[in-house]
């Protein structure tokens, strides 16, 4: 039996929203923040992409706006 490596990613998002009548948020946040790379399985990508994201470290952000 083969065992994986242990792969543990960390992310996190700051959002902030207005208090008015048509109220506004916008958030900015990271995905996997410490680049973390995930462990080697023997498949045709390197490693399991059903269970881990080989994309590394994903900045994003995002508004949204109620009327």
């Amino acid at each position: 039996m083969t065992r994986i490596e242990d792969y543990l990613t960390v992310g996190a998002q700051y959002s902030l929203r207005t208090a008015t009548k048509g109220s506004v948020t916008v958030a900015l946040g990271a995905m996997n923040l410490f680049d973390a790379t995930p462990p080697h399985v023997a498949t045709n990508g390197g490693c399991d992409s059903k269970v881990h994201d080989p994309r590394g470290l994903l900045l994003y952000a995002y508004a949204r706006f109620a009327f």
